[in-house]
């Protein structure tokens, strides 16, 4: 199973070998190879086990492995490795009382798991983002989200978390000044409140302040801040329950997709992708810096199959194993030796 993760200004991937690697900012020991160098090529982490999946948050990583226990590293000060601590992590921990993990999701200072269908989160609490009916500074082990023992998927944005039920329907719980809940209001719930109105979602994907959900008819729906565009309505109207995302021309369905920071990403079914929303600094990788209302298709890369947006720039992972990013690379995020910005995609270094 390969899987692609790009958090704030760091990424990860775990590709046909099994082993996680990652790239980007280190500051906090967020790539999890024992240093705090940023790296502008991929290094493997100290995780010596194969992993299934990988999940960056703000600061921290984390790791489903092959046993399905979680492993995490780096920032830990709201308790987001769930160890039991807040102590920073060089290298990988396992979380505390957490088997049989079947997915994983890494918001900004939190982290969130399903354990035979039943959803936990740990970390930072604030804005109710743990989703266990309270509020609290923080939570440095896997806490039961209330009343959600059907969960499939998980998305985690900056303070909010959303979640697919077996019924293929969407509840979120967290902060919800935008209204990235999606329940028609802009009240926080520390609860999850289902999302109305949608059907047959098989993902969610969470940004900053807003929400994305992916149909099995390959309509994307998206909802909360809307300030560069980002839920692909062209509009910039802030939207407190979900509106599907215009196309600008027939094209292909999507069968992937993913929200940065402040714009989002899909795959399409011929295996190019496309992009909207703020792009001060090229994470459409449209070639131009150029806001979008509505998505645009990026020339390059083909056969890619899955995609994932960071704070303000993009990767995404082809049939062959190769991974293509582009946007904001001062930290070296986009994986290709250098530290220049690129607008278009450039391949990580295998």
């Amino acid at each position: 199973m390969e899987s692609l993760d790009a958090g704030l200004h760091h990424a990860c991937a775990v590709l046909t070998d099994t082993f996680p690697r990652c790239w980007g900012r280190n500051d906090f020991q967020q790539l999890g190879d024992g240093t705090t160098e940023n790296r502008s090529t991929p290094v493997f982490t100290s995780l010596s086990r194969g992993v299934l999946q990988v999940a960056a948050g703000l600061t921290h990583t984390c790791a489903l492995a092959d046993d399905r226990s979680v492993w995490c590293w780096g920032s830990n000060a709201s308790g987001q490795l769930g160890d039991g601590t807040i102590a920073f992590r060089t290298n990988p921990v396992t979380v505390a009382n957490l088997a049989n993990v079947t997915h994983l999701a890494a918001g900004a200072d939190f982290t969130c798991a399903i354990s035979q269908g039943n959803a936990f989160c740990w970390g930072v609490n604030n804005y109710g983002q743990l989703g266990n009916g309270a509020t609290s500074l923080y939570q440095s082990t896997p806490s039961p989200v209330s009343d959600l023992g059907n969960a499939m998927k998980l998305a985690a944005g900056w303070n909010h978390a959303c979640a697919v039920t077996q019924s293929y329907e969407v509840v979120c719980w967290g902060s919800n000044f935008s209204g990235q809940l999606g329940d028609g209001t802009t009240t926080s719930k520390p609860f999850p409140v289902p999302v109305p109105n949608l059907v047959s979602i098989f993902k969610v994907a969470a940004g900053d302040y807003h929400t994305c959900a992916l149909a099995s008819n390959g309509t994307i729906y998206c909802w909360g801040d809307n300030g560069c565009g980002q839920l692909g309505d062209n509009t910039t109207t802030l939207r407190t329950q979900p509106v599907s995302v215009r196309f600008r021309e027939v094209l292909p369905p999507p069968t992937d997709m993913d929200a940065g920071s402040m714009h989002t990403c899909a795959i399409l079914a011929d295996g190019t992708a496309a992009c909207w929303g703020c792009n001060v600094s090229g994470q459409l990788g449209d070639g131009t810096f150029d806001n979008r209302l509505q998505p645009v298709v990026l020339t390059g890369p083909t056969g890619l199959f899955r995609i994932s947006a960071g704070a303000d720039f993009t990767c995404a992972l082809g049939q062959t194993g190769r991974v293509w990013c582009w946007g904001s690379n001062a930290s070296g995020q986009l994986g290709d030796g250098t530290t220049e910005s690129k607008v278009v995609p450039v391949e990580v270094v295998p």
